[in-house]
């Protein structure tokens, strides 16, 4: 998944690895571009739910009140997905 050698990347590997070991939902946050996804599918990898599916979100294509109901679990109509 992540490539590279510089002391960012063995640091993203090393924090990855470590949340990958904590049974939590995680919120990667940042730029347009830095990786996010990337970072995400390397993090579910690691997890013990690898075995599942991997299903990204967009959240900038739903509304506050969907990525609420959606990531949260409050119900209130139909989901995003």
């Amino acid at each position: 998944g992540l490539v590279g050698e510089s002391l960012m990347i063995k640091g993203l590997q090393a924090a990855l690895r470590r949340v990958a070991a904590v049974d939590s939902t995680v919120l990667l946050t940042g730029e347009s571009g830095t990786g996010k996804e990337l970072a995400a599918m390397a993090l579910h990898r690691l997890s013990p739910h690898a075995a599942a599916p991997f299903v990204p979100v967009n959240c900038a294509t739903a509304s506050p009140a969907q990525l609420e109901a959606e990531l949260f679990g409050h119900h209130g109509g139909e989901g995003l997905f």
